[in-house]
C-alpha cells in the first residue's frame, strides 16, 4: 500500500486510532495528538503561554518521538513514519496537532541467528528454515559459531551464561574464587573477554557476542528492555555483515519465573521477536 493510498484509507476509516495488518507482515498505526501531548510521561513540556504554532511543533515531534520509542519497545520495527497535520484535510479538524503514522514490520533475526525454540513459541511464530538455537547448555562451538550471553556494565563474567562464557565453568565463579576473574581488563578467557559488556569478541576457545542486561550483579531489571532490544538490534545487524558466521542465543528465563536479569522468559523473548498477533 502506498502512502497515498494509505492516508485515504485512514482518513476514510473515521477511527482515532488503528492497527491493521497489511502484506508481507508489515502494520500500520495512527495517533492523534492533542493538548495531551503536555502532560505524559515527557516533563519537558512547553509553557502554557507558548504560541499555537510551537505547541503544534512540540506535540507533534515529542508525542512522535514517545510512540516510536513504546512500538520499538514492544518488540516491531519502523519501515518508515511520517506526520499528517490537521490542516492538510478538513476530517482531521479535530486532531488539534495532526497524527503520526508508523508504517511496521514485526523484527525477525536474520537465518544466521538461531533462537531457542521457547522465544519462538512465546512469539507465536516459527523460524523459516526451522533451526532453532541447541537446547540445554551448550559446552562446544564449531569454528564458525558464536555464543550470544548476557554481560553487565562492567563486563564481569563472574557467573551465569557471562561466567561460562569467560571461565568455560559453570556455577558461581566470582564466588569461587576463580583466578581469571582477578585479571585486567582485556584478559581473553575462553569464549569472551574480560571487560567487554558490549558486542563481539574471541577467547582462547572460542567466539561470542556480548548483549549487556544489567548495569551491575545481582541488580536485576536495572538495564530498561528498550535498551536490550536496541542492543539485540545491533546484534541483528552485526549477524547481516558476517554472514560466515552462525549465533547461538540461549534461552533465558522461565514463564513467571525470572532469569538473572530479572526478566522472564516472555520479556526476554520480546527482545528477540515480536509475536504474530500484536496488541499495540
Amino acid at each position: 500500500m502506498r502512502r497515498e493510498e494509505f492516508i485515504t484509507h485512514y482518513l476514510d476509516a473515521g477511527q482515532n486510532f488503528k492497527v491493521l495488518p497489511l502484506q508481507e507482515g508489515l502494520l500500520y498505526y495512527a495517533e492523534p495528538w492533542t493538548d495531551d501531548c503536555f502532560t505524559g510521561p515527557d516533563r519537558a513540556c512547553l509553557p502554557s503561554s507558548s504560541s499555537a504554532s510551537t505547541k503544534r511543533e512540540y506535540a507533534c515531534n515529542a508525542g512522535h518521538r514517545r510512540v516510536r520509542e513504546y512500538l520499538q519497545g514492544s518488540g516491531f520495527e519502523v519501515a518508515e513514519d511520517f506526520r499528517l497535520a490537521s490542516i492538510d484535510d478538513p476530517r482531521l479538524a479535530d486532531y488539534a496537532y495532526g497524527v503520526s503514522v508508523f508504517f511496521l514490520k514485526a523484527v525477525t533475526p536474520p537465518e544466521n541467528v538461531l533462537l531457542p525454540r521457547p522465544y519462538w513459541d512465546w512469539a507465536r511464530r516459527s523460524p523459516h528454515d526451522g533451526r532453532y538455537a541447541p537446547e540445554g547448555h551448550i559446552e562446544k562451538l564449531a569454528p564458525n559459531e558464536a555464543f550470544v550471553f548476557g554481560s553487565n556494565e562492567s563486563g564481569f563474567h563472574g557467573a551465569g551464561s557471562a561466567g561460562w562464557a569467560y571461565t568455560g565453568r559453570m556455577g558461581n565463579q566470582y564466588r569461587a574464587g576463580n583466578p581469571l576473574l582477578r585479571m585486567p581488563a582485556g584478559t581473553k578467557g575462553f569464549w569472551a573477554v574480560l571487560g567487554r559488556a558490549q558486542g563481539y569478541q574471541e577467547g582462547t576457545e572460542g567466539r561470542s557476542y556480548a548483549i549487556c542486561t544489567i548495569l551491575r550483579p545481582g541488580a536485576k531489571r536495572s538495564m530498561p528492555l528498550p535498551k536490550i532490544q536496541e542492543q539485540v538490534r545491533n546484534l541483528y545487524a552485526f549477524a547481516r555483515q558476517h554472514t560466515g558466521l552462525t549465533f547461538l542465543v540461549t534461552k533465558s528465563g522461565e514463564i513467571g519465573t525470572p532469569s538473572l536479569n530479572g526478566y522472564d522468559l516472555g520479556e526476554n523473548a520480546s527482545c528477540y521477536l515480536s509475536r504474530a498477533e500484536s496488541t499495540v
